[in-house]
């Protein structure tokens, strides 16, 4: 099943969620409790409960929701739901797509046919292990090597994808599911003790209830109600994502690549295409600043008029009939703000965040459930030996001893795994991280800009050149290669291919000006986005001031 282009749908798998577990454990308190029922909140709930733990799962809403993110799974993330035993949620009666790579096409590029150029990027023949293969450098081991097969991604609607694993919480004995709504988090003298929630009562309604834990786990998401109470970062939203379906017959997607992510190079940022079922293929344009509005028809206007020229020549007519409003395939206009924000350690004990609400990056390269993915295994391995219970043999609790020893000492041993946590999953989430942020970057040209225009076409040419240029940063895409500094060194050999070029073709001094131009625009991107991280060198203070001395930031409204 796993190498099928597509699998089975087994009719409406919603309907399976009825017997919803709504009972509370009278043990609340030797039990984790995890807010939210999403991607992450379902994998760190089976993971913990696959280490021994009993876990309670509040979820605001079990029927299957409707979005348009998080739909297209790298291999880095298949590989960890095979490590944790779920791979079937992604690859068996959803619908799925299989993904064999990406293809990256520049409009404004033409060959001698006057076709757009374009870049096709498979996925690696086999997972990378050394060094060389990490970077790109060497050919791939023979696929399936080490009893592996061959790494691909998986593409699907996210609400089928969550239902699975609902589904999978559902059925597990040491996992409890609730369909309520957290209100707050439970705090005495500055511990997180559990939460209050409210459940719809049969009659009509609403009812609040209470769960003591000693260990709360935050998973509700990019709209996460409580993580304003544990983490200080800073939310910045780098552009909106507005979504439509283009339907087509069963297998038979207008793309010029079947079973590829597709990237447009369009002005003035890029557009994303990706089959999500048999019969319907998503796309996802990219808008900088101000967003058209969908209601007076200007978002369609926009579509029509600044965005289908761009696109493929096959697929043009398939998207204008998909914007078209009351047309036979017309679509529902859906949007989604693409936020940044690092990862930073919980401001209170008792509760930890995990999946979008501890970390986001911009959704272009597909790298979010990747992370989730990964943090969930990572973190449920490193909590795995501890007892939440804490009480003796057969004794119930229902509250929490803020002062109690023995609570007080589970709670400096959580935040020290934490910590650890934290550092572990730099490797990853970072490359992850600062590769969609920077490549947005990259790939959009705010106001026609000719530095940023010149950047992205020394990236898209970089990734022609073949070979390490282009296995190298696939595999960084495809979350194989969780390497910080093979993604900081790519990117710079980008900025010094666009030197290069600009220094041979247009050899001049004012060729000088603008080089020094390209790379500062180079270090404004990626700078911030490295500290933040905090994972590579690059990230060090003395190395940033001396790069920002040498090559000052350009304002960041041109950037």
């Amino acid at each position: 099943m796993a190498s099928s282009v597509l699998d089975d749908v087994t009719g409406d798998i919603s309907s399976n969620m009825s017997g919803k577990g709504a009972s509370e454990p009278t043990d609340s308190v030797g039990r984790v409790i995890v807010v939210g029922g999403g991607c992450a909140g379902c994998t760190i709930a089976l993971a913990m409960a696959d280490k021994g733990h009993a876990v309670t799962l509040i979820e605001r809403d079990l029927s299957q929701q409707d979005r348009i993110v998080g739909e297209l799974l790298q291999p880095g993330g298949i590989r960890a739901l095979e490590r944790m035993g779920l791979s079937e949620c992604a690859k068996e009666n959803i619908g799925s797509i299989q993904v064999d790579g990406y293809v990256v096409i520049d409009p404004s590029l033409c060959d001698s046919a006057g076709r757009p150029k374009t870049q096709v990027l498979k996925y690696p023949e086999s997972d990378p292990r050394t060094a060389s293969e990490y970077f790109g450098i060497l050919p791939q081991a023979e696929a399936g090597s080490g009893g592996a097969e061959r790494p691909l991604g998986r593409s699907f609607h996210h609400s089928r994808f969550v239902q699975r694993l609902r589904e999978k919480a559902i059925s597990h004995p040491s996992v409890n599911v609730i369909e309520g709504t957290v209100s707050k988090l439970l705090e005495e003298n500055g511990i997180i003790t559990g939460v209050e929630y409210k459940v719809s009562l049969p009659e009509g309604g609403n009812e609040v209830k209470r769960l003591h834990s000693r260990l709360t786990l935050v998973a509700d998401g990019i709209w996460s109600s409580q993580r304003k109470h544990l983490s200080p970062s800073e939310i910045q939203q780098a552009s909106t994502f507005v979504g439509v379906v283009v339907q087509h017959p069963a297998m038979k997607s207008p793309v010029p690549h079947p079973q590829h992510g597709h990237v447009i190079l369009c002005d003035p940022s890029p557009c994303l295409i990706y089959q999500i079922s048999p019969t319907e293929t998503r796309v996802l344009v990219d808008i900088l600043g101000k967003m058209p509005s969908i209601a007076d028809g200007s978002m369609q206007n926009y579509m029509v008029s600044k965005v289908a020229p761009q696109m493929p020549e096959c697929f043009r007519q398939a998207f204008i009939e998909a914007v078209t409003p009351g047309g036979p395939r017309s679509s529902d206009i859906k949007s989604m703000p693409n936020k940044f924000f690092p990862a930073s350690s919980p401001l209170k004990r008792g509760a930890l965040l995990i999946g979008d609400a501890l970390n986001m990056r911009h959704p272009l390269t597909g790298g979010g459930m990747t992370v989730a993915l990964r943090d969930a295994e990572t973190l449920a391995g490193l909590l795995a030996d501890i007892d939440f219970t804490m009480g003796k043999a057969g004794s119930l609790q229902t509250t929490v001893d803020v002062n109690d020893s023995g609570v007080c000492a589970l709670h400096d041993k959580i935040l020290e795994r934490y910590a650890v946590f934290l550092e572990s999953r730099k490797c990853y989430a970072s490359t992850i991280n600062v590769l969609a942020c920077a490549l947005h970057s990259v790939f959009s040209t705010p106001g026609g800009d000719p530095t940023r225009q010149r950047l992205r076409q020394a990236c898209f040419e970089y990734l022609n050149l073949g070979g390490l240029y282009a296995a190298g940063p696939i595999g960084l895409l495809s979350g194989l290669t969780p390497k910080p500094d093979v993604l900081t060194t790519h990117f710079f050999m980008v900025a010094l291919y666009g030197v290069k070029r600009m220094c041979w073709d247009e050899p001049s001094w004012d060729s000088l000006v603008r080089v020094h131009t390209l790379i500062r625009v180079a270090c404004t991107i990626i700078l911030p986005l490295l500290r933040a991280e905090k994972s590579t060198i690059l990230s060090n203070c003395v190395v940033q001031a001396l790069a920002t001395a040498l090559f000052p930031p350009i304002e960041t409204s041109s950037v």
